[in-house]
């Protein structure tokens, strides 16, 4: 292990970008963990997910050299991650649901994941609620309303869902 060896891809050509082909693990510097990040984000167009993974095995190798007294302490330790971007949740739009209404699917696989699909749109239940959902979960109220009533799975509080008619039917097919 006597330095940096090119690895598949990116790290090799930054360093055939700076006219080497390898790098000493004794010149491993802070300011190569900064320029690796920069070659990442600007010419590799990586998300900060990718650059984040890279650096965290770029800093196990810098902390294996430490181990094996290679360095004296890691270079790279105090260089600060990428923030990732926060996911957008996009909710589903009347048209998108409409059109879900009215277009029935042939395959009865994706029939069944559309009315899943469905129901969870028309009741709030999540994937994992809907998974250990039973018959007696469901009951009417003295009106004859229909409803769920039952303990969620992530948060494990009873929920009492009051039925759309069209999840009622759902239910009923």
């Amino acid at each position: 292990m006597a330095g940096v060896a090119p690895h598949a891809g990116q790290s090799a050509t930054l360093l055939q970008s700076r006219g080497e082909e390898d790098l000493p693990l004794r010149d491993l510097t802070e300011a190569f963990g900064q320029a690796f990040k920069l070659y990442l984000k600007s010419s590799q167009h990586r998300s900060p997910s990718y650059i984040n993974r890279s650096l965290t095995w770029l800093n196990r190798l810098a902390y294996i050299a430490v181990d094996r007294e290679i360095l004296r302490c890691n270079p790279l330790e105090d260089l600060p991650y990428e923030k990732k971007v926060p996911p957008r949740h996009r909710a589903i739009s009347r048209e998108d649901l409409q059109r879900l209404l009215t277009h029935p699917q042939a395959d009865p696989r994706l029939e069944l994941i559309r009315r899943m699909f469905l129901f969870s749109c028309l009741t709030g239940l999540a994937y994992a609620d809907m998974q250990s959902l039973y018959p007696r979960h469901i009951g009417q109220t003295a009106e004859g309303r229909s409803y769920i009533r039952k303990q969620r799975v992530k948060t494990r509080i009873e929920a009492f869902i009051p039925l759309h008619p069209i999840a009622e039917r759902i239910l009923s097919l």
